[in-house]
């Protein structure tokens, strides 16, 4: 169970993050989780993610869904059907490997740096209302 104060605790950090998502932290947390995972980097190439311009585009993809996840942290229904609505487009591509998920996530959490406890907290919850999506 997330608590509030974790909740809180994710949307202030990711907040500090996010308002540069696009122009700076989106590809620097994609070159940092690739560089960390050769599984993620080999999976998202080949679906396409071979240059900067793609990276850049799926960063921003990327960050505007967990951005819509981390709003509607305070909304268990939202939440569930938002990770519903993302487990299903990566099904439909046939992406179904929890473990990549799971190290996003943990990439993730390294890359905001602070409220380690809280994000993990946050991001267990996630992965196992995907867990069960997929």
């Amino acid at each position: 169970m997330v608590t509030a104060e974790e909740k809180a605790l994710v949307q202030q950090t990711w907040a500090l993050v996010y308002c540069t998502w696009e122009s700076k932290n989106g590809v620097k947390f994609y070159e940092k989780m690739f560089a960390a995972s050769t599984p993620i980097k080999e999976a998202f190439e080949s679906f396409g993610t071979t240059n900067i311009e793609e990276m850049k585009r799926q960063a921003i993809l990327f960050g505007d869904m967990l951005n819509s996840f981390i709003l509607a942290l305070n909304d268990e229904d939202a939440l569930k059907c938002k990770i519903q609505g993302m487990i299903a487009t990566h099904k439909k591509r046939n992406i179904r490997n929890m473990g990549l998920f799971k190290v996003a996530m943990q990439q993730l959490i390294a890359f905001v740096g602070t409220e380690k406890a809280a994000w993990t907290s946050v991001t267990d919850a996630i992965l196992a209302q995907m867990k069960t999506n997929l």
